[in-house]
């Protein structure tokens, strides 16, 4: 008769941003663990959030900062957050630190990381460091669920994750010279040149010999 098999919910710690993972249990069993459930070993799987702000070492947030620099220019490090998978085979418990199999996870950003600046946007990035290498995780997108600004990704290792923001200013993109042209200020006159007294001497010397001859006849 096979055991129970059962994936628990998540279990946040004070905190810590809200995380889901679409887990089964082909994504963290073995072969000989998935027969032993089969054969009555009750089983049970959990993730595990912790806020990891504290507990991370300087060594590691060099890393993640020197990463932030890199590939996300202006980048700020909002909070490290510790994503664990746990596994209950009988009564052997121990972490699963790599699945078998990329699984989808969503993290809710903190309140404490919402922008409240109107003159902003703000774009966000998931920063993975595992086993002493840190990398942005390339197809992470943001969206809105519930009212919720929500961070998804795939990963297939759990460890230490990063959520980091990028604020630009609205608008910041224009030109200068778009206001080229909109100055209200007079125009100088265009200075004399010696062509234009030329021309003035000698219509002034052409009226002067008019006259005179008038004056004869």
């Amino acid at each position: 008769m096979p055991g129970k098999a059962e994936i628990a919910d998540t279990v946040e710690k004070a905190d810590t941003p809200t995380v889901n993972a679409k887990l089964e249990l082909a994504d963290v069993l073995t072969a000989e663990e998935l027969e032993a459930n089969n054969n009555g070993t009750d089983v049970k799987v959990t993730l595990d959030v912790n806020n990891a702000d504290a507990t991370v070492s300087d060594t590691d947030k060099k890393l993640v900062e020197d990463k932030v620099a890199e590939a996300v220019k202006d980048g700020v490090v909002g909070q490290y957050v510790d994503i664990s998978i746990n596994k209950t085979i009988g009564e052997t418990t121990t972490e699963v630190t790599e699945t078998n199999h990329p699984v989808a996870v969503s993290v809710t950003v903190p309140e404490k990381l919402i922008n409240t600046d109107s003159t902003k946007t703000r774009e966000y990035s998931i920063v993975r460091l595992h086993n002493g290498v840190a990398e942005v995780l390339e197809g992470a997108k943001t969206e809105t669920v519930d009212g919720r600004l929500v961070i998804s990704f795939n990963t297939d290792k759990f460890s230490t994750y990063v959520i980091v923001y990028k604020d630009t200013v609205k608008g910041n993109s224009g030109s200068d010279d778009s206001n080229k042209g909109d100055d209200n200020t007079p125009s100088t006159p265009d200075k004399p040149t010696e062509a234009s007294y030329t021309r003035k001497a000698i219509y002034r010397r052409c009226n002067r010999q008019y006259r005179c001859c008038n004056r004869v006849r």
